[in-house]
Parts: structure tokens; C-alpha cells; sequence
């Protein structure tokens, strides 16, 4: 029970009594949707955290962009601690290459996935494109997750082969999630769900103990009982699974009348393990049979829809906008694989890889939703009835407090014009939350403030603790953290105002990078063997393909480099945002550098 539950209901808005009322603290009917209008940025996210703190069921957002989903996550991070905030990335489609690299990715959406099948209490929030994305199956992903525990009895051997199969990469030492390693009685794993990694000590087969280490130090940080180990990646490379892909591809390539050479390699890539990282438009090859047969084992990519607990609550944010780039998203894509048809290259339907308009709209309605509104535009798949009256709520997000000034003014006239406005809100018994980007900025603001007698109370405890204890009489609270902007909601008598509204953003001096540094982080299969390449050190030298080596009795997948002389530089593929590919003038061929030389060095 609170502790305080009076001084909350001082500040009560009839909107969110409203709301609560009809949303009820258990799961309602997927058919009674509610539309919310007045909300939008920040001020949304702190309706939606304290819906979710009332009710305490999980709520998956959906915005329209990638851009307001890190905004929102951000937002409902500021209120609610990010420890229950998880921010669902979509695939980056950028080439119908077989192996694209986008491991972060990867490992993120494995963690959200398994977050969603504990049906663990938090706010997952995504854009457009990734709900729109197939996923694993369900039921691989679960059969894949085990509980590792203290006196396990575990064949080593069979662990690694687990690991592998899983998508992890064997490291000498373990540093990044989806890497593990092995020394002796000794294995470390570090899974994707794991905020450190896992250092396990076997006696015979016997699991002795289970300790997370830093990975930094590789020292021991404490003993733990057990853990749960998932897979790092969304393909699972059984010997059956990449036996089937490569029948699909075969399948596939006949009927794009592929030549010969495009299928082979491709098939070869699969059969001789050279591929770490599966682009995911291809992943239906390792979980459905081209030809429709009933393939033994064969499983249905799932959609999210398939992870999210039945009794969460789905909010859309700006319906409208959303169906917009719905249509614009299938566009694209459409636009993109036209492309690799033109040119003859590999590839699968949208449809394999992306939900349709009808799966989308039959996914949203098996949920109880709540839609974030502006005006009453036509909103496609994500809309509601007109007949559903909506829930207005009473906010401001503009609040003009970037006072009319010189853009050279000392930082204390800056705030001199709102010193008014700030103590006659006080008077009026308003909460005020100054929120400052760090401790120097919080130091700053502490300071200007009480130059001008508006002393200003650090706060400490979570946001909406914070709040409730506060006196009825308005206070006013300088809190570190971020947030995408300042809002006024009168009914709950708060003000948040962001210290980058009235000082502005704090510029940081971007690092240099060299120019595309990262393509081939996603994308290198359009790469052909005998294409001049620029390494960051080494300079200029030839792509002579992709070869697995086992070094140190570790295999890894390496780029050839030839460089003069016939000397060859071994590039493992996580270290691909050391080359780009060369660009010279006019087309004409450079001249391969020498491997360890100086003429490199002199032209940098």
C-alpha cells in the first residue's frame, strides 16, 4: 500500500481518473479501445508511466517513427527508471546481401523478445517498422531458453555446440554479449538478457559455481545460483536448419532464374559455415519451407503480436501519422527489392519478411489499445471508431519559455523573464521540476535560481515517490536526467521544464569518421573478389573473399586483404568498420599498397 495517498488525490485530473476508470487494473476486452486526445511528447509519457504504475500491467508503445520512439523511451526512462524501459529496434534493411552484421541489434531484440515471454512488468517501446518485422518463432525461441543452475550436471561439449547454434561468437576472452569462451574446466557466456557476463567452473560435468565477472577487469563481481541462457541471434544454426536453407535458396533461386554461380555461392556460404550474421529479409529461409511442404520441424516465423503478454495494453501514438508511413515503409521496401530484381540478385517477397496490412490490423485488435491523438484524420489499420468518445486531457507542451533575448545575454538574464512566471505558479500550489542534462548543469540551475530567491530542492528519490511526498503548496525540485522537452499539466498542478527550453541544447563537438565508416558493418556481400578496398591502417589493397579460419583453436569468419607482393591481411568480419570501399577518380585503378609500409602512412 502507498504511503501517501492523500497528497496524491490533492492533484487529482478528472482526465486520468477517467482514464483509469476505464481502463480497469485487469486485462478488458480487446474490443474496447480508448482514444486519448491532448497528449503528445513528454507529456504523454508521463500519463502513460503513471497508467502503468497504477495498473502494473506491461504496455507496448508504437510510434511512427524510430526518432519518437527514443524520444518516448527517453521520456518514460525520466519517470519511471530505465530499468523498466526497453527500447525495441527495428532491422536496418540496407542490402539483400546473405550476411549483414548488425549484431547490437540483434542481441537488443533477443532481450526484448525474452522480457516479453516472462511477461515481465515494464513499458517496451518500438517504432512502426519494427512491429511490422517477423520474428523467430515463438516456440524456437522457447525451446532454445534454459535455466542454468548451480549443480547442473552439463556435457561441455554440448554446451559449446548449444552456443554456437545460438549465435555466439568464441572469444579468447569475453567481452561483449553473444561472445563466450572456454579454458579448461572454465566457461564464460555472456547472454544478451545479462547485464555482465556469466563465469561458470565445472568439476567433471558437475556446474560448481556461477559468478558474473566484469568484463573489463575479468574480475569476479559476485556468485549468483543461477541464470537464464538465450540464444544471441534470431537464427538458430542447427545442422537441420541451415540444411533447409539451403533448399530454399535452391527453391528460390530457380524461380528468379538466378544464375548458377549466384546460387552456389550463396549455398556454399550456408553449407561451409561462412556465415556469423543472417540479413534479417532472409531469415524466413531458416524457418519456412519455400515449397510450402510440411518439412519436419518446419515453424512459421511468429510477429511480435505472437511474444506480447495477453494482457498488456498497446498504445499507438498518432494513428494518423502512423498509417502514413505505412505506406510508406511498404514503399520502400517495394522500391528496394524491385531494385534486386533488376539487377539479379537474391531475394524474398515483402511479405516473408514483413507483415501485411491485414496481419497488422488483425494483430492490433487482439489487444485492448489506447490511441494518442491530434486531429481526427483517417488513421488506416490504427484507427477507432467514431463512436468511441475520447478521454481529453488539458496539457501544454509549448510553454515559450525561450525568453525573447540576445543570444549572447549572460546565462542569469536568460532566466530573469520567467522568474515571474515560476513564483506565481509556486503561490498557486504547483509542483515544479527543473530538469537539468548532469550534476554541472544541476549545479548551474541551483545557483541562477537562487540568485533570483527561488531556492530549489534537489531531488533524489524516483520521480513519482518524489512527487507524493511533496506539500500541496508547491515546491519547487531540480532533478538530473533527460527529457525531450517541458509540459503544463493543470490538473495534476506540474510543471517539468527542461533546462535545454531555456539555455538551449548543449552542443557537442561530433568525432570525426571517415566517410561511410559503417556500411560494411551492415553490408559486404556486394563485395566481389577482386575489389580495391582502403584499410584505416594498412591502405589500399584487394578483396580476395571470405574464408573461416581457426586461430588459437577459435573459429572466426575473416576478409582476405591482398596487398603488394601477393602479402595478405586476415580481417575478422567485427572489425569491418576498419575498411571502406575505394572510391578513386575517373574510375581508374590505384595502386595496391605494400602490407606494413610507409606510403600509406605518408599519404594519410
Amino acid at each position: 500500500m502507498r504511503k501517501i495517498v492523500d497528497t496524491r488525490k490533492q492533484h487529482t485530473d478528472p482526465a486520468f481518473e477517467e482514464l483509469l476508470a476505464r481502463i480497469g487494473k485487469t486485462s478488458a476486452s480487446a474490443g474496447d479501445p480508448l482514444r486519448l486526445e491532448g497528449l503528445q511528447g513528454p507529456a504523454a509519457a508521463f500519463v502513460l508511466s503513471r497508467l502503468f504504475r497504477e495498473t502494473g500491467r506491461p504496455f507496448v508503445v508504437v510510434t511512427h517513427t524510430e526518432r519518437e520512439a527514443r524520444a518516448m523511451a527517453q521520456d518514460c526512462a525520466f519517470f519511471l527508471g530505465g530499468d523498466r524501459i526497453w527500447l525495441y529496434p527495428a532491422w536496418d534493411i540496407v542490402s539483400t546481401d546473405l550476411l549483414a552484421l548488425q549484431r547490437d541489434i540483434e542481441r537488443i531484440r533477443i532481450g526484448v523478445l525474452y522480457r516479453l515471454l516472462q511477461d515481465s512488468p515494464g513499458i517496451i517501446v518500438l517504432p512502426l517498422k519494427a512491429l511490422l518485422q517477423r520474428v523467430m518463432p515463438r516456440a524456437a525461441l522457447e525451446a532454445y531458453i534454459q535455466t542454468i543452475a548451480i549443480g547442473d550436471l552439463l556435457d561441455r561439449d554440448a554446451l559449446v555446440e548449444k552456443l554456437v547454434m545460438g549465435g555466439y561468437r568464441r572469444e579468447t576472452l569475453v567481452e561483449e554479449t553473444g561472445e563466450f569462451g572456454v579454458r579448461g574446466h572454465v566457461v564464460d557466456i555472456f547472454p544478451p538478457t545479462a547485464t555482465a557476463p556469466f563465469r561458470l567452473e565445472f568439476f567433471g560435468d558437475e556446474l560448481e559455481s556461477i559468478r558474473r565477472f566484469d568484463p573489463a577487469s575479468q574480475r569476479s563481481i559476485d556468485e549468483v545460483v543461477d541464470f537464464a541462457l538465450t540464444p544471441a541471434g534470431e537464427v538458430l544454426f542447427s545442422e537441420a536448419r541451415k540444411q533447409q536453407a539451403v533448399r530454399n535458396i535452391r527453391i528460390r533461386a530457380d524461380e528468379l532464374e538466378l544464375p548458377r554461380l549466384v546460387r552456389d555461392r550463396l549455398t556454399e556460404m550456408i553449407g561451409q559455415n561462412l556465415v556469423s550474421s543472417i540479413n534479417p529479409l532472409f531469415l524466413p529461409l531458416f524457418h519456412q519451407a519455400a515449397d510450402h511442404a510440411d518439412a519436419p520441424g518446419d515453424s512459421p516465423l511468429s510477429s511480435l503480436f505472437d511474444f506480447i503478454p495477453g494482457r498488456a495494453v498497446l498504445i499507438l501514438d498518432d494513428p494518423a501519422a502512423m498509417s502514413r508511413n505505412l505506406e510508406q515503409i511498404e514503399n520502400v521496401l517495394d522500391r528496394f527489392l524491385l531494385k534486386a530484381r533488376s539487377e539479379d540478385r537474391f531475394f524474398l517477397e515483402r511479405q516473408a519478411s514483413h507483415l501485411g496490412g491485414e496481419e497488422l490490423r488483425h494483430g492490433l485488435e487482439r489487444f485492448q489499445r489506447i490511441t494518442l491523438e491530434g486531429l481526427p484524420l483517417d488513421a488506416g489499420p490504427f484507427g477507432q471508431p467514431d463512436a468511441v468518445s475520447a478521454v481529453k486531457f488539458q496539457v501544454q507542451t509549448d510553454l515559450g519559455l525561450r525568453p525573447a533575448v540576445p543570444h549572447d545575454l549572460e546565462e542569469a538574464g536568460k532566466l530573469a523573464p520567467l522568474v515571474e512566471k515560476i513564483e506565481a505558479r509556486l503561490r498557486d500550489g504547483y509542483n515544479l521540476t527543473f530538469v537539468c542534462g548532469g550534476a554541472e548543469e544541476a549545479r548551474r540551475a541551483t545557483h541562477l535560481l537562487a540568485q533570483y530567491r527561488l531556492p530549489a530542492e534537489p531531488a533524489t528519490l524516483p520521480f513519482f515517490d518524489d512527487l507524493e511526498r511533496r506539500p500541496a503548496s508547491g515546491q519547487l525540485a531540480i532533478r538530473e536526467g533527460r527529457i525531450s522537452g517541458s509540459f503544463h499539466y493543470p490538473g495534476m498542478k506540474l510543471i517539468v521544464i527542461s533546462d535545454e527550453d531555456i539555455f538551449g541544447k548543449k552542443t557537442q563537438r561530433r568525432k570525426w569518421r571517415p566517410a561511410r565508416e559503417g556500411y560494411f558493418l551492415k553490408s559486404f556481400g556486394e563485395l566481389k573478389e577482386g575489389d580495391f578496398v582502403v584499410h584505416t591502417e594498412q591502405g589500399i589493397g584487394l578483396y580476395r573473399g571470405l574464408r573461416k579460419l581457426a586461430v588459437a583453436g577459435i573459429e572466426n569468419d575473416f576478409l582476405v586483404l591482398e596487398y603488394l607482393d601477393g602479402d595478405k591481411l586476415y580481417l575478422p568480419v567485427d572489425r569491418l568498420d576498419q575498411i571502406q570501399r575505394y572510391l578513386g577518380p575517373d574510375g581508374r585503378p590505384p595502386r595496391v599498397d605494400k602490407l606494413g609500409g610507409v606510403s600509406w602512412d605518408a599519404f594519410k
